[in-house]
């Protein structure tokens, strides 16, 4: 009797085996199809973003007039997508896609660390890259006069605010607060990471 049921068992299990390792190839593959799929995305959205800023530049050469409504319209992308989600997502998809291929609980759990810290980093720079458009929208002729209370304001002190002015001193300031939050944001990866990985946790009474 024995061997009368060993033969469709046996059979049974390949099957089972098959389907196993079919719908592992099907999360890998689609794993994989998400992280090919956004940084394809984010590669076209970097190639588009900075291409526009030379084609806004050589249309602003040519028509003065444009070059406030067209550098507050561009600095509404970097805004917006900061601002949507879609770069917290992005990032959670590459990083999950390099997870899913690393063996390693460790080397896993640090790439998984990076997630949130990564994500605020680039929505850090979206913000940065913003506000520097909205003061490059600042035509160059532009100038006001400061009243005596807020002189200190004016970079070199003659009391008249420029474009260029503006410009420069939303550049530096911008540029010290990015760094500084990237600090930030790299010393919370720093945190995560030296986290016991879940995997390795231990139910203790």
């Amino acid at each position: 009797v024995s061997p009368t049921f060993s033969q469709p068992r046996r059979a049974s299990a390949a099957v089972t085996e098959n389907d196993t390792g079919g719908n592992a190839k099907r999360t890998m593959a689609g794993l994989l199809a998400r992280l090919v799929g956004a940084i394809a995305v984010w590669t076209l959205i970097y190639l588009w973003f900075f291409k526009s800023i030379v084609i806004i530049d050589q249309i602003c050469h040519r028509f003065p007039a444009f070059e406030t409504p067209m550098f507050l319209g561009l600095a509404l992308v970097p805004f917006g997508l900061g601002s949507s989600g879609l770069v917290a997502k992005s990032i959670s998809d590459i990083l999950e896609g390099i997870a899913s291929l690393l063996s390693s609980v460790t080397l896993r759990h640090w790439v998984l660390s990076a997630k949130r810290p990564l994500a605020s980093m680039m929505e850090a720079l979206l913000t940065y890259l913003s506000v520097n458009l909205i003061a490059q929208a600042f035509p160059a002729s532009f100038a006001v006069v400061l009243p005596d209370q807020l002189k200190i304001l004016d970079p070199n002190g003659d009391g008249i605010l420029t474009g260029t002015e503006i410009e420069d001193a939303v550049a530096d300031i911008s540029r010290r607060i990015l760094l500084a939050s990237l600090a930030t944001f790299l010393g919370l990866f720093f945190l995560n990471a030296k986290s016991p990985p879940p995997e390795t946790k231990t139910w203790e009474p």
